[in-house]
């Protein structure tokens, strides 16, 4: 396992980042902020910034606190490398790089060349990464820069360091800015870009703000925080899980033995100090606060319900309580796919849903219930992406903004035997660079999935240039409203969708807002259900396409023949989703990527 190297000190490094210019091509790139001036660096066709200080470092007393105003610097700062990623766990999704450290809130910036005394959109991206991993080092901006549009990115406070309660916090500053410090650097971040984007050819009444998955959810709070009111001006939510009911800040009224203070009480305890003060807790070192990626579920790690800069959850959107801009969301057919990360058997899915849970599982087949991991991802689909979508849209509606949405079921040529259950959760970012697939690793895109991305990108950069979509050229994409139309996107095309869903969205759309009003309601997750134990592998000769995929999979002759049929469908990551399901049960949710042709084959 890889462990990042912790930074040292910005007073530590002064030396290396302080240093006069000389007179060269980089000249172009100094650009003058108000704490001094930075040097970037022209490539190809892009200026580039990297690692800004936008606040002062969260480190010693300031652990904890909101963000305050970075430090003025004298002469000339390089800007072309990416500061400290936020502390965070290891992971293998290589969200962040280089070295990490509580000194870690940068900005980096992308330009066309020619930006000087410009007035061109910007669009600021919020990493995803379950709340706990991630940084704002973005691999490739040079679509957007091409097509006039500057993009932004941030780092900004992780896991425990950026969402916290505890009762010796809130003791210190009863009335102070608590809980939400991830949101709080966000809009930290956006102030900044108000404050300063100009001199990088930005345009700051044209900010688009957008994120993927985590990105996404605190895109949402933005947009119902009174925080960030005229901080910008249009927002994309990607693939955000926006329905958890995620904890209040105090020990009030409903909130015993779920809000924040008590989930940092006991953490806290369990690390060695049941009775901490504040300064206990800021002398804690970083390691005794970070927990591994896998347990963030149970750990329940997420935005805080502060009453100051998130007022409110999902349920912001219901009654039409967000920012007066134009809107979009988009979700990916199989988002389902994170319970197999963080929620197998679906004990956090099925257990927010807390007295409303009967209803949604009465959606679905007695078969389909008796499997856990088929439940879990399935619930979360539902419960976490599809009926939030339906609930954050229709509140864009009701304030009154021009809203989009979108459903992404384009699954890249390449991968397609990797992923037969759709496209899964986040999967759509990677076109609107004009990255398709690269989600699912490095795959070489085809023409068709090109057409597909420039399709996505244009209509990302015409929302930030004109805050629509729609432009010459493009697929039609009909705003939502009363026939709540959706634009999917599929390997046919892109086609509007009315209402798809309607019935089931009858059922989900009022429980969804019903967990959303439960924000707080948390307590203990329940224990996952028992996984049905299978019989062991009969004989060759006695298997049959109606079996358990895994028990096809445990003999080698029938392995061997499922995956000359459905190439990697035992050794992809979805498998484990696919326990106790027969191969005539997973066409039937496979959008018919595994058709009955396939199914006879395989039989015979």
């Amino acid at each position: 396992m890889r462990f990042f190297t912790r930074a040292i000190a910005m007073a530590a490094t002064a030396g290396t980042v302080l240093m006069p210019v000389a007179a060269s091509a980089r000249e172009a790139a100094v650009v003058a902020v108000e704490t001094g001036k930075v040097a970037g660096e022209a490539k190809d066709d892009q200026v580039v910034w990297l690692g800004i200080p936008y606040a002062a470092p969260p480190t010693g007393q300031l652990r904890w606190k909101a963000p305050r105003p970075a430090a003025p610097w004298a002469g000339v700062r390089q800007a072309v490398s990416y500061g400290a990623s936020c502390p965070q766990p290891d992971s293998p999704f290589r969200l962040a790089g280089g070295t990490q450290a509580e000194d870690c809130l940068f900005i980096n910036i992308w330009a066309p060349k020619g930006y000087r005394g410009r007035k061109l959109p910007v669009m600021v991206s919020i990493h995803g990464g379950a709340y706990v991993i991630g940084s704002g080092n973005l691999e490739d901006t040079t679509s957007f820069t091409r097509d006039g549009v500057i993009m932004v990115s941030m780092n900004y406070r992780l896991g425990r360091l950026g969402q916290f309660g505890h009762p010796a916090l809130t003791a210190e500053d009863p009335n102070g800015a608590l809980g939400s410090y991830m949101l709080m650097d966000q809009i930290a971040a956006l102030q900044w870009v108000q404050r300063n984007i100009a001199g990088f050819g930005g345009d700051p009444r044209k900010v688009t703000i957008f994120g993927c998955s985590a990105g996404g959810t605190y895109t949402n709070l933005l947009m119902g925080s009174p925080k960030a009111r005229g901080l910008f001006h249009g927002a994309i939510a990607q693939s955000d899980p926006f329905s958890t009911p995620w904890p209040r800040l105090a020990r009030t009224g409903r909130t015993i033995g779920g809000s924040a203070e008590d989930l940092g009480a006991r953490y806290i305890a369990s690390v060695g100090l049941p009775d901490a003060t504040a300064a206990d807790l800021r002398a804690l070192p970083v390691g005794k606060l970070i927990s591994p990626l896998a347990s963030n579920a149970t750990d329940r790690i997420g935005p805080v319900v502060d009453g100051q800069y998130a007022l409110q959850g999902v349920d912001a959107f219901e009654p039409g309580n967000v920012a007066h801009v134009p809107y979009v969301n988009s979700i990916n057919s199989w988002e389902g796919i994170l319970a197999q990360m963080f929620d197998t058997g679906g004990a956090t899915a099925i257990g927010n849903l807390g007295p409303e849970k009967d209803k949604v599982l009465a959606l679905y087949t007695p078969e389909q219930r008796a499997n856990p991991a088929w439940l879990a991802s399935h619930v979360m689909d539902d419960t976490g992406f599809r009926a939030p979508q339906r609930v954050a849209a229709r509140g864009s509606v009701k304030a009154g903004n021009p809203t989009w949405a979108l459903y992404f079921d384009y699954v890249a040529e390449a991968a397609r035997a990797q992923s037969p259950m759709g496209s899964a959760h986040c999967s759509d970012a990677g076109y609107v660079f004009e990255r398709p697939g690269s989600m699912m690793g490095k795959i070489v895109p085809t023409e068709a999935d090109m057409k597909v991305a420039r399709t996505m990108h244009a209509y990302y950069v015409n929302f930030a240039k004109t805050g629509n979509p729609n432009g010459s050229g493009l697929p039609q994409w009909p705003q939502y409203g009363a026939s709540e139309t959706l634009m999917e996107v599929r390997k046919d095309g892109f086609v509007p969708a009315v209402n798809p869903d309607a019935e089931r969205m009858k059922v989900l759309v009022p429980v969804v807002n019903a967990v959303g009003r439960g924000i707080g309601l948390g307590g203990p997750v329940p224990t996952a259900p028992t996984a049905p134990t299978m019989p062991p592998p009969p004989a060759t000769g006695d298997m049959t396409v109606d079996m358990p995929l895994e028990t096809l999979a445990a003999n080698a002759q029938a392995r061997a023949i499922l995956e000359k049929h459905v190439p990697t469908i035992t050794t992809n990551a979805m498998f484990p989703q696919y326990k106790g399901m027969s191969l005539k049960q997973l066409a039937g949710m496979s959008g018919g990527k595994i058709t009955p042709e396939l199914i006879d084959a395989v039989a015979a």
